[in-house]
This record gives C-alpha cells, structure tokens and sequence, in this order.
C-alpha cells in the first residue's frame, strides 16, 4: 500500500499567495504565475456548498504529474511538492 501526501502540493501557488498573481482581463492565466486553485461557491453551485476551494486546470495538471511520478514508483509512501516559478513539470517527490 503506498500513500500520496498532496498536502503542500499547491504551496506558494494557493489563493492568495505571495508568488502567484490573480487571473483578471490585464494578467493572462499563466502556469508559472497564476494561483492553482479557485474558490467554488454556493451561488455556482448545486447543492449546499459554502466556499469550497479546488485546484484549477493548473493545480489538476500539477496533481496529475504527482500521480504520474508516483506511479512510477511501486513502493513507499511519498510527499508531492512543486518547485517555485515552475509550471505542473515542476512537480517532484519527496519521501513521506
């Protein structure tokens, strides 16, 4: 049985964060640069849903790398994380 830690996969590139910059009609989406994660809420939503967050087309990217990577490996438990400045390429492991 092998475990996939995704806890600090989006680090650095989470709402809000410092390192990442808001998608608006001035600043194109971009993987380098853009957050990994958009707010749901319960007004584009069905059902009772209250401000959810979920990974966006980059953090989905980003954690489709760490299966891949994972997958490569038959055995252990592994942490996934990303590397700074770099798109969902960048995502590598670490052993958790």
């Amino acid at each position: 049985m092998q475990f996939l830690d995704l806890r600090d996969a989006l680090q650095g590139r989470e709402v809000c964060a410092r390192a990442s910059r808001q998608v608006t009609a001035t600043v194109p989406p971009s993987a380098t640069t853009s957050e990994w994660a958009r707010w749901i809420d319960s007004q584009s939503t069905q059902g009772l849903v209250q401000e959810s967050m979920h990974p966006n087309a980059y953090g989905q990217q980003g954690f489709g790398r760490c299966l891949a990577l994972v997958y490569a490996r038959p055995t252990g438990n592994q942490s996934c994380r990303n590397t700074a400045g770099a798109g969902p390429s960048g995502m590598y492991l670490t052993a958790g």
